[in-house]
């Protein structure tokens, strides 16, 4: 849910504390922040409205956003339910589904309290007295062997 929410942002570097039910997100995509500044401009606006070429108004990106545990978890079982609904195949490319096989790792590992901190090529989780870097490859495959299980899928034998 949460990477859905960021993913909808266009955000692509972040950090994110979770402490007991409550997760907070700090937004860190300063050049995202200052390209849609600078694409809202009068004088584009004018311009693409002059044009016919309007564009809907580019989304405003926050600073920090913060969710609660009741709210994640049903915003998850919502979006589990029209996944299932809809038969489409997961891309694991996806923001979300990357943070969603970290999230089963975190939870594998029984980490309650965690930092996370998310640029445009990799990933660092400190929980515990642990540290952990991943690649989006690493995720991937995360990704990919979470995917493989939770569904009737089995991968291919050679």
């Amino acid at each position: 849910m949460i990477g859905q929410e960021l993913a909808t942002l266009g955000v692509d570097s972040f950090n994110l504390a979770k402490r007991g039910g409550n997760y907070t997100v700090w937004i860190e995509n300063t050049k995202f922040k200052q390209a849609v500044a600078e694409d809202s401009t009068f004088a584009k606006r004018l311009m693409r409205t002059f044009l016919g070429d309007d564009p809907p108004p580019a989304p405003e990106i926050p600073d920090v956003m913060h969710f609660a545990s009741p709210q994640v978890l049903w915003k998850d079982v919502e979006r589990q339910f029209h996944r299932k609904a809809s038969h489409e195949t997961a891309d694991l490319n996806e923001l979300s589904l990357l943070l969603r096989a970290l999230g089963d790792f975190l939870d594998r590992n029984r980490a309650d309290d965690f930092n996370l901190f998310w640029s445009k090529n990799s990933a660092k989780v400190v929980f515990g007295d642990r540290e952990e870097n991943f690649n989006f490859l690493n995720l991937y495959n995360m990704g990919t062997r979470m995917y493989l299980k939770r569904s009737s899928r089995r991968p291919l034998q050679r």
